[in-house]
């Protein structure tokens, strides 16, 4: 798959409507476009990745215990790492915690959906 097919199928998502409640202040098309603006900010050339779901995932997500093969879109390099992970044998977007590079993986929170912007805000 090309890194074209991922960023295309974030884009899409991102202009349609989000499931995400408004958290912010003002009115909700406002906040989104807000928080639209700032996933686009952490955007990243797109790379495979090994994901996994930790038990809580697979208990109560029905996520299997194999690694995941999945393309990270978007990525926060902060002190757990926040990573937006598309799956291109689903078409769904998944949040992840982990450094791109950590031998490990990503650790899966679980969700995945259509909607890039609901999974990244969590």
């Amino acid at each position: 798959m090309s890194s074209n097919v991922a960023i295309q199928a974030l884009e899409t998502s991102l202009s349609m409507e989000s499931s995400t409640p408004n958290l912010g202040p003002g009115d909700r098309e406002t906040y989104l476009q807000e928080q639209r603006s700032a996933l686009r900010a952490c955007v990243i050339e797109p790379v495979t990745v090994t994901a996994r779901a930790g038990s809580w995932a697979q208990q109560y997500c029905g996520m299997s215990a194999n690694p995941y093969r999945m393309i990270a879109v978007a990525y926060f390099n902060s002190k757990v790492g926040q990573c937006l992970l598309y799956n291109p044998d689903t078409g769904l977007f998944s949040l992840a915690y982990g450094h791109l590079d950590s031998p490990d993986g990503l650790d899966l929170i679980g969700h995945s959906s259509s909607d890039a912007l609901g999974e990244w805000l969590g």
